[in-house]
């Protein structure tokens, strides 16, 4: 044996381009000319009984690629794994079977040291659904009725049993059926057995095309680069023409083996093409296409994978995946068939499920509510249908999203705006007073906590556009106070207060200051105290007669005397047609200029 020298891991990785594969076996195994050297980049191959003249050097980087069935979902993926010391050691050996040679491992000897001694068994990582139905057929009905080197994993004996039991080729207690009999007599799988049989549904062409696509799934295929669909159309021609004694490559031979196991008898009903019937067969390569990516599907088991750039069924509402590597990571379709969704939801109505939905597009004000309905097999969406939403899906909908901005953009300009400060002024004048509180919360922040009690109501007859537009503020405000309440607050805080003039002025509540009027300085000449509201004197805005503010007092007297002397140094001169007395108190309130003598 020629041991392995250890050095530093470092990797170039390369991706070999599509080729023939009997030419590579042919320059691979031609003799050297003189001086020629031969440089075999190779995968597992280095593991076989095959000897290659002239190789004296193998350099491993001790990295397997294997297909491991997820018995979860029945899937397979390729899965790149650590070598175990026993395949590392084989591959050495390459390197002296005609003469002696060098193995080059590329990783250190203290990670050699954790690797596993052997590889796992295969049939720990393998799909073990034609082994469950052989064992059927000999009656073992369970795992524990036959003798094992290595016992079968009880999840992918359960995943595999459950499978046939969905194929129709086992009983629910492991008993083999006739369907299941004369699947096991197939030279190919089990699921690819079941659509030679439920091709006795289809008409001639498409059972020759069903047979096609059994017989090159069952062949290798790696080394082809004809898409899989050209494949089978070429196939399914010449199934139509007598056969040529010898002529023709496996996957032909296969099908012609195969066209005349179909039964007389129709097996499956409601088949309607070749992709619905692979869908039976294998129901874990359904997958529908994600509404945001035309290329990239998910699997019932949630599993997203990606067709190729330039494949003919990318875009297809729903497919049955072929061929695909499962990868949780990145998954890839290499090749797939379109299946009709409704003959998908007629095939497997058993396995679906529906589920309703309803959320608002855009925000609470001006959105959309929308309520779908979603036809599922697993987590694939095979059908979605828009219908009107409930008013309770409407109501839910908008509170879910309803903030204390959405709430101020609907108040904008409505009586509720106005009311909301005054209700709070009157509350905070109980709450001073120790009055217990009977006021509604009319603020932003109060509107949003009780939504449920005055919202929900208003919502009943609202249409699912703009849902929120259609509730009136005035509407809301009735049912936050009622009569009584109203009565009151025009009675404690009114909306407007009578100047002296005779003129009535709004009364602002929002300022921090308290009430507050705004009006020109002349309109107060000879009043000593502002209008009071609920016994509190109303700030007063002194305007210019330009409608600029000139000063601001809740004491009127005070002003007069201290202030007013300042302010009419300033301005009489710039507002000359305004009369701007020496003695305010002396004088007459006015809403204009100045009276002519």
């Amino acid at each position: 044996m020629i041991a392995p020298r250890y050095v530093k891991p470092f990797v170039k990785r390369h991706k070999n381009d599509s080729a023939d594969a009997e030419a590579i076996v042919e320059a691979a195994l031609r003799p050297l000319d003189p001086g020629e050297r031969r440089v075999v980049i190779a995968t597992n191959v280095a593991q076989t009984s095959l000897t290659l003249p002239g190789v004296r050097v193998v350099v491993d980087q001790g990295l397997i690629r294997r297909s491991v069935t997820d018995a979860s979902t029945g899937l397979s993926r390729l899965a790149v794994e650590r070598v175990s010391a026993a395949t590392a050691t084989q591959r050495a050996g390459r390197s002296g079977r005609t003469a002696p040679g060098r193995a080059i491992a590329l990783w250190s000897a203290t990670e050699h040291r954790s690797l596993d001694e052997f590889d796992r068994p295969e049939i720990e990582r393998a799909d073990l659904t034609d082994l469950v139905l052989a064992s059927a057929v000999w009656g073992a009905r369970s795992r524990y009725a036959l003798s094992w080197v290595t016992t079968p994993p009880e999840p992918a004996w359960d995943a595999a049993t459950a499978n046939l039991v969905s194929l129709g080729a086992i009983t629910a207690d492991g008993t083999v059926t006739p369907i299941g009999e004369r699947m096991a007599a197939m030279p190919i799988s089990a699921p690819l057995a079941r659509v030679v049989l439920g091709a006795s549904a289809l008409r001639t062409a498409d059972q020759r095309r069903a047979i096609a696509l059994v017989a090159l799934l069952a062949s290798d295929r790696r080394a082809s680069a004809i898409p899989l669909d050209e494949q089978v159309t070429l196939l399914a021609a010449g199934l139509g023409r007598p056969a040529v004694r010898g002529a023709g490559d496996h996957a032909e031979r296969l099908a012609r083996r195969l066209l005349p196991l179909i039964p007389d008898d129709a097996v499956d009903t409601g088949v309607r093409s070749v992709a619905g019937l692979l869908s039976l067969a294998l129901p874990t390569r359904i997958a529908t296409r994600l509404t945001a990516n035309a290329a990239r599907y998910r699997f019932a088991d949630g599993l997203e994978a990606e067709l190729g750039e330039h494949d003919p069924v990318r875009g297809a509402t729903a497919i049955v995946a072929t061929e695909l590597d499962a990868d949780r990571r990145r998954g890839r379709i290499f090749s797939a068939l379109a299946v009709d969704a409704a003959e998908v939801e007629l095939l497997h109505a058993e396995r679906l499920s529906t589920s309703t939905s309803t959320r608002l597009e855009g925000d609470a004000l001006d959105g959309t509510v929308v309520s779908v309905r979603k036809v599922r097999l697993g987590a694939a969406v095979l059908g979605r249908t828009e219908f009107p939403p409930s008013p309770g899906d409407i109501a839910t909908s908008v509170l879910a999203r309803l903030d204390e901005e959405t709430i101020v953009r609907w108040m904008r300009g409505s009586p509720l705006e106005s009311v909301a400060p005054r209700v709070t002024f009157v509350a905070r004048r109980d709450a001073l007073a120790g009055v217990a509180p009977t006021w509604p919360d009319l603020s932003s922040a109060g509107l949003l906590a009780s939504a449920n009690e005055w919202l929900v109501p208003l919502l009943n007859g609202a249409t699912a556009r703009r849902p929120l537009r259609g509730v009136s503020p005035a509407d809301a405000l009735a049912l936050l106070m009622d009569r009584s309440q109203r009565h009151e607050l025009e009675r404690r805080a009114p909306e407007r207060v009578t100047l002296p003039t005779g003129r009535d002025v709004a009364v602002d509540y929002s300022g921090g200051a308290g009430p507050t009027i705004r009006t020109k300085l002349q309109e107060f000449l000879g009043t000593r105290s502002s209008p009071t509201v609920d016994g509190v004197s109303c700030v007063v805005e002194l305007l210019t007669p330009a409608g600029r503010p000139a000063a601001v007092t809740d004491d009127l007297a005070r002003f007069w005397d201290v202030g007013y002397p300042h302010v009419r140094a300033e301005l009489r001169g710039r507002y000359p047609k305004h009369d701007w007395p020496a003695d305010p108190l002396e004088a007459r309130p006015q809403s204009g200029v100045k009276r002519r003598s």
